[in-house]
């Protein structure tokens, strides 16, 4: 089960790193979507930030997970 929660965490970081690159370098069809929703532009940029953001957030999650199960090993 661990190894499934690793690999759909790693997939996930890997959308969200994808989306914010596209947000970065301003692709037209995200500009385009973003119209559509009523997004300004100046916007974007802050997107792209917050999604690197919780790209990085999910994948230090199995870490902390990682030293938190060692830690439990270690006391017990």
């Amino acid at each position: 089960m661990f190894t499934a929660y690793v690999i759909v965490t790693v997939l996930a970081a890997a959308a969200n790193a994808f989306s914010a690159t596209l947000d970065f370098i301003r692709f037209k069809q995200v500009l385009i979507n973003m119209a559509k929703a009523g997004v300004s532009d100046s916007w974007i940029t802050l997107l792209g930030i917050l999604k690197a953001a919780g790209a990085l957030g999910r994948l230090s999650k199995p870490g902390v997970l990682m030293m938190h199960l060692s830690f439990l090993e270690s006391a017990g």
